[in-house]
């Protein structure tokens, strides 16, 4: 009977939370929607049915959205969610030419065979159509609330839409109007600069960083053939292209609902069944949202902060820049921790492959003023290594890639110049 005083008061001691830190709300207030955004609803059904109006299924599966977020609110865990609404997915074009631009196979077929391309379906087109009249949408800003369940745009149709404006335009140039083709190619680059400004999703972030890099090559190897007099001015990439905050902000806010919802829910230790035993003083003692959320920001202002700072600055702050180790509270919040420890994505990982483009460019805007690669490859600045110039051959001899932070699974790094292989 001794310790049962003890007992009763280490559990009250331990309903208490932290404060939560101001930059937690600060971060997520950065996700609050508009009312609508026309660009967000577009893309959201940009996989609407052939004669289908892509922004009626947008607000079709936005409003779907809302509503399961509504009951699960009333309910969390215990709210099956019903079907998406259900509609034929417009055909996205299919073949060797929708190939994987990673692939040096890819690169050299749609470089050198792009007349082999068959003609472009009624589908084809449409997609086409889409993906421009996307790319022409300003002020993009996702209205969901950020969620694991929150519905995701089919960017596939973006990498479809762009694949065959490349196409388009080395068609052109084979037409006798190379000058058309680049200025094709400088417009489109440009639209996607501005939408990766505006994208608020990692996912989003990278499928505009892959489409910038394949728009690079693209122009790098039609210079290459047709001459570089042609070039466009191609300008740096800005600090509003590289900043992650609107992403992080997105992918924190997920985790920030999702660990609101879970303080002292009577299901948290078993969601399989209608189980509501579980006290809720039982579960703000072995975890508290605020501890947990608070633990968690730093990993994600570290990755702001490093996509804000100056080329310069991240190639010298980047390899310093170690990997936050959440902090642990066993005592006041043991399941907290355990939550806040399970493998994430490397986020710094993210922001290093929008330095990577800024090397790319930074790449071709030499080799356009040089009027092609020069004889020394020790000529040319690497932006992103402090050691040595760091540009070199690929292995099959068909870019130039640079040397930099971490590995370059997506080829963001190196850049097609001339070769006959392409020609």
């Amino acid at each position: 009977m001794f310790f049962m005083p003890l007992v009763i008061i280490a559990l009250i001691l331990l309903q208490f939370d932290d404060p939560l830190s101001p930059e937690a709300p600060a971060l997520v207030e950065q996700t609050t929607a508009q009312k609508t955004n026309e660009a967000y609803l577009y893309l959201l059904g940009i996989d609407a049915p052939l004669n289908g109006e892509p922004s009626d299924i947008g607000e079709s599966l936005l409003a779907y959205s809302r509503e399961q977020d509504q009951l699960e609110a009333d309910e969390p865990f215990t709210t099956e969610r019903a079907p998406w609404p259900d509609y034929e997915a417009l055909a996205r074009p299919e073949g060797a030419f929708f190939c994987r631009w990673t692939d040096e196979e890819c690169r050299v077929r749609v470089l050198s065979s792009w007349n082999e391309a068959p003609a472009l379906s009624e589908a084809d087109k449409t997609v086409l159509d889409r993906y421009r009249t996307f790319m022409a949408m300003d002020g993009f800003q996702s209205l969901a609330k950020p969620s694991v369940h929150e519905p995701m745009p089919s960017f596939h149709y973006l990498l479809s839409g762009h694949r065959l404006l490349m196409l388009e335009a080395l068609r052109e140039a084979d037409r006798g109007d190379p000058e058309a083709a680049v200025r094709l190619l400088e417009s489109t680059l440009d639209r996607v600069r501005t939408q990766l400004v505006r994208a608020d999703t990692i996912i989003a972030k990278m499928v505009y960083l892959a489409l910038m890099s394949e728009n690079l090559d693209v122009l790098s190897a039609m210079l290459a053939r047709h001459g570089y007099d042609l070039a466009p001015e191609v300008p740096p990439m800005t600090r509003a292209e590289r900043d992650f905050t609107l992403a992080m902000a997105r992918e924190f806010a997920m985790g920030y609902y999702l660990y609101q919802s879970l303080d002292r829910h009577p299901q948290f230790f078993d969601t399989s069944s209608d189980n509501t035993w579980t006290p809720g003083w039982w579960v703000r003692a072995v975890f508290k949202p605020n501890m947990t959320i608070n633990s968690l920001l730093p990993t994600y202002l570290q990755a702001i902060e490093l996509s804000q700072l100056t080329p310069k600055d991240y190639r010298e702050q980047v390899n310093e820049a170690a990997e936050i180790e959440v902090k642990a509270s066993w005592l006041r919040n043991p399941t907290g921790t355990i939550l806040a420890r399970v493998g994430g994505p490397a986020f710094q990982n993210y922001v290093t492959e929008a330095f990577n483009i800024h090397g790319k460019l930074s790449l071709l805007n030499q080799v356009i003023a040089l009027k092609g690669v020069p004889d020394d490859l020790k000529s040319l600045n690497n932006p992103l290594s402090r050691k040595d110039n760091g540009v070199q051959w690929s292995r099959e001899g068909q870019q130039l890639c640079l040397s930099g932070h971490g590995e370059d699974d997506r080829g963001f790094r190196c850049l097609i110049v001339q070769n006959t292989q392409y020609e």
